[in-house]
């Protein structure tokens, strides 16, 4: 029997889609699997050790046990998916995870199925003394410690203009710090390549501080200034005061809390730079507000502490009277029983009861006292003019130790991983054991005098010199 040429013709065009046909199933096929892989994702994506990020996953075997592991070998705990493969968990980043880039593995016990995230190990100190409490105390700091603090080596100088006491803030990636020219610098946190710098109308003493996406810092001409934190450029928003600005702002709950030389003490709103309300002191306010809970402490030039309602203002809840003006910044300290801890020029440091205004104890050091305590495992740390860095109980006026530096001191200390860091008038970096003993103390360029506070995060020291600019410490290799 024949086959037609027509038939044969209308036979392999059959073929050929049929060929076609199975191709495409096939290809949608394996697009199909390709979809469903499996894939977890980390949010946020970055934060500092010790503290919970949360995770979820897809496509996995239905209800089947997911072990998270980070860094292929340490356990992140596990999770069990529903029905259509899904998970979702909160997960404690180790506190041992060094700062950089970690991969997380999540693995079906019952499927095989794996995939992975990267999460990054990062700190920030967004504000003058770290938190609104103005502890100076970087709990999550973990590579620098007693063991290596020796071998610290300066990294870069980055020149800013000149410098006075303007200390450095740092989110994730990008640093911030105000200069004696009048201008905001923001430069790569890592490497101290510059970023961009933005104009105030005066000399800036006061530490920036970040709100979301927004950096604010006060300038000696009377206003407040707020900046996109990743462009600079023209301020956001600015707040006029009625005199030059030599505090810096404190952010708590989208509210700015910052002093001026015209006596008050201004709350502002963090988005659009409105004014909240304001309280009149007896002095020009240099110091930095401290808020914990309700309560917003500051110290004035009149001498006084004062505590205030966060959020109306109002008359002050209680005042306590020192021996001479206050420039010091208040650190509250809430782990032991609640205090506020302020030094004074009358060379004491005054411990007061938060609650109602009693004063607990006083230290004396033999000098005034300027800079602002650090509070940590409850002990007070504290600088004074007469070259010394005191520690003290929290709970009493019993003094630890008492340490010489070669000069006058105004830096305040910070305090992170078991070492106290602050910077003196003879150029000098000191660090110490939390038992005094000195590890580190370096000249830093062309030694000129520190009388900003150091800044520790995410591995690296920043300090600023008058005159000179921001330096960064790190170890060698990290």
């Amino acid at each position: 029997m024949r086959i037609s040429s027509r038939l044969k013709v209308n036979m392999a065009m059959v073929l050929v889609a049929l060929l076609a046909l199975s191709l495409t199933f096939f290809v949608s096929s394996r697009a199909a699997v390709q979809a469903s892989s499996p894939n977890i994702s980390v949010f946020p994506v970055s934060g500092p050790p010790n503290t919970n990020t949360q995770m979820s996953g897809k496509h996995f075997g239905a209800s089947e046990t997911v072990t998270l592991t980070i860094d292929t070998s340490i356990s992140l705990g596990s999770a069990t998916t529903d029905s259509t493969g899904a998970f979702s968990a909160s997960v404690l980043i180790p506190k041992t995870a060094l700062p950089g880039a970690h991969t997380i593995t999540a693995t079906g016990q019952t499927s095989g199925d794996t995939a992975q995230a990267t999460y990054k190990v990062d700190t920030a100190w967004p504000m003058f003394g770290l938190d609104p409490a103005h502890s100076h105390y970087n709990n999550y700091e973990n590579l620098v410690s007693p063991k290596n603090a020796s071998t610290l080596t300066q990294d870069w100088n980055l020149p800013t203009g000149g410098a006075v006491q303007s200390s450095v803030t740092v989110d994730t990636k990008i640093a911030y710090v105000g200069s004696i020219d009048g201008k905001l610098y923001a430069f790569d946190a890592a490497t101290g390549a510059s970023i961009w710098s933005a104009k105030t109308g005066g000399p800036i003493v006061s530490t920036p501080a970040l709100s979301g996406a927004k950096v604010i810092v006060g300038s000696q001409d009377g206003k407040v200034y707020a900046f996109d934190a990743k462009n600079g450029g023209n301020p956001l928003w600015t707040a006029t005061t009625g005199g030059p600005v030599n505090s810096s702002p404190t952010i708590f709950h989208g509210t700015v809390y910052i002093g001026s030389s015209d006596h008050k003490l201004y709350a502002l709103d963090a988005s659009s730079g409105n004014v909240i309300w304001t309280v009149t002191t007896g002095g020009p306010v240099v110091s930095s507000p401290a808020v914990s809970s309700k309560t917003v402490y500051v110290g004035s030039e009149d001498g006084n502490l004062y505590a205030f309602n966060a959020a109306t203002g109002g008359k002050p809840i209680w005042t306590v009277k020192t021996g001479g003006p206050i420039d010091s910044s208040p650190a509250v300290d809430t782990d032991n029983a609640p205090r506020v801890f302020v030094g004074s020029t009358d060379h004491k440091l005054y411990a007061v009861e938060t609650g109602n205004g009693k004063v607990d104890w006083t230290g004396v050091t033999g000098g005034p006292i300027t800079s602002s305590p650090a509070t940590a495992h409850g002990v007070v740390y504290i600088t004074s003019a007469d070259h010394n860095i005191y520690s003290f109980s929290q709970n009493t006026a019993h003094q630890y130790w008492r340490k010489p530096t070669g000069s006058h001191v105004k830096s305040s200390p910070a305090v992170a991983n078991g070492l106290v860091y602050l910077g003196a008038d003879d150029g000098k970096l000191y660090v110490y054991n939390l038992d005094g003993h000195t590890q580190f103390a370096t000249v830093v360029a062309t030694g000129a005098p520190i009388a900003s506070s150091p800044t520790v995060a995410t591995g690296i020291i920043y300090i600023r010199c008058i005159g000179t600019g921001a330096y960064s410490y790190h170890l060698p290799g990290h």
